[in-house]
């Protein structure tokens, strides 16, 4: 009989042939997109503690003296070389013709004396004036007008002053008073005598004139009626025009006066 043979048990596979088994895998974890590092142009600056430390605040700047300011010259004035020829043709003239009416020419002003004026004044005085005081101490004549120095000029002036404060000229008659070029008041405290005639009418500087007038013009001053400023001219230009008409007058030595045209020295023409 044939044996019968043992079915042999099957068998297992082995680890080398196991199918592989696909594994699954957790997804990779995306990590956050890194933020770009600000660039330093757009890096905002760390605030900074405050400073504990007390500074020492700066000293302010010493101020600058400054030197007082003067009047600027009136339009036309002329200048002090101007000035200065001006004197000298007249002198030249006077010497040569009329010796007697510069008789009591003076030297050179003292400087105390005009600052005197110019403190009583309250005020710089023109530099035509000037010029003049600082050639000589009143003695130049202009015409019959004998001319002051500043020792005089404020002398009369104190009396002309004395007066107004009193109320003398209140009641006075005024030739002009409408004139828009002098204050229309009989005495005013900003005129100053700088020459005078026989009959005690003056010529003056103005230094507070109307609306229509210049600081520094020369005004004629009558005992009578008062102020009249003519053309508002500056000394410098009177004593231009001085010079210029000198010549057609002829001086009397007798009765010290000039015989020739009537001319207003204070009128352009």
């Amino acid at each position: 009989m044939a044996s019968k043979k043992k079915a042999s048990p099957s068998k297992q596979p082995t680890a080398a042939t196991k199918k592989p088994v696909a594994q699954k895998t957790a997804p990779a974890k995306q990590k956050p997109a890194s933020k770009p590092a600000p660039s330093k142009k757009n890096r905002a600056a760390k605030p900074t503690a405050p400073s504990t430390k007390r500074t020492a605040a700066p000293k302010p700047a010493p101020a600058k003296k400054t030197a007082p300011a003067k009047e600027p010259a009136p339009k036309g004035a002329a200048t002090s070389s101007d000035v200065a020829s001006s004197i000298a043709r007249i002198l030249a003239w006077l010497t040569a013709n009329a010796p007697a009416a510069i008789r009591d020419l003076g030297g050179p002003a003292r400087a105390s004396d005009i600052a005197a004026v110019e403190k009583a004044l309250g005020s710089p005085l023109p530099a035509d004036l000037l010029t003049l005081w600082r050639l000589h101490d009143g003695g130049l004549s202009i015409f019959e007008y004998e001319g002051f120095g500043p020792e005089r000029a404020l002398e009369r002036r104190q009396g002309l002053e004395a007066l107004r404060k009193k109320g003398t000229f209140d009641r006075h008659e005024i030739f002009d008073p409408s004139s828009k070029r002098t204050k229309p008041v009989k005495w005013h405290q900003g005129w100053l005598p700088i020459a005078q005639d026989g009959g005690g009418n003056l010529y003056c500087i103005d230094l507070a004139p109307g609306p229509a007038g210049v600081v520094g013009q020369v005004i004629r001053w009558e005992n009578r009626g008062g102020p009249g400023a003519g053309d508002s001219l500056t000394l410098g230009r009177v004593l231009a025009r001085y010079a210029e008409v000198l010549p057609q007058f002829v001086y009397d030595e007798s009765s010290g006066t000039f015989d020739g045209p009537w001319i207003d020295l204070l009128a352009k023409k």
